[in-house]
């Protein structure tokens, strides 16, 4: 047996953890675009806002976590609690995927936001709290595990990889919608996957990939 040391290196991150890291970053880096003021800002009346985005996000998280985990022996008596606010409860328990009380999150129920806290850093904070715990069970899975099949859905997913791709999928999916959000506010949304505007990045795709 090979003998701890403080400074050994820790054991690499499993691909799904790292995948889920990647796509918390992705997201925050588009939300970048929007400043507190911009909270409640819906093109259409009946839409979601940019705060209400972010927390049906959170929402969608919870409910796929629920579909995988809390039926797993290692994570029974593990106390799931919502990070969207006071008496938010944990969307998915028990019935698992075949809740879809995480669809009614709207702008008229959400929570959140303090005297030292603005609605929209609260709904950023939850994201990230539940992004992170995504990543830690799912770090937990083998490859093996995470193959093995889920009980009858009404969404059909059959594995908790399947059920990892459609998480990440919606997070993408209100990701691209928050960005259309930014450029009708006259804001310019950042490439998601790294520190630069997507004008500057279409300038240099033009440029033949050179910096103009």
């Amino acid at each position: 047996m090979t003998a701890h040391t403080p400074d050994a290196a820790p054991p690499p991150e499993l691909e799904s953890a790292v995948r889920i890291r990647a796509h918390k970053q992705f997201f925050r880096r588009t939300l970048q675009a929007f400043d507190e003021q911009d909270a409640d800002f819906q093109p259409r009346p009946g839409m979601l806002s940019v705060v209400g985005h972010v927390h049906h996000v959170t929402a969608g998280l919870e409910l796929f976590l629920a579909g995988v985990f809390p039926a797993m022996e290692r994570f029974k008596g593990r106390e799931w609690k919502s990070r969207r606010g006071e008496g938010q409860a944990w969307l998915g328990l028990g019935p698992g995927f075949t809740s879809m009380e995480w669809t009614k999150v709207s702008n008229d129920n959400l929570s959140g936001g303090s005297d030292t806290e603005s609605p929209l850093a609260f709904a950023l904070r939850a994201f990230d709290e539940t992004m992170d715990l995504a990543a830690e069970l799912y770090g937990q899975l083998t490859r093996e595990e995470q193959l093995l099949p889920l009980p009858e859905n009404p969404i059909r997913l059959r594995t908790p990889q399947e059920a990892l791709e459609i998480m990440i999928d919606h997070t993408a999916h209100h990701r691209g919608a928050l960005a259309q959000y930014a450029r009708l506010l006259d804001r310019e949304p950042k490439i998601p996957y790294f520190e630069m505007s997507e004008a500057m990045h279409e300038a240099q795709l033009l440029a033949g990939g050179h910096a103009p």
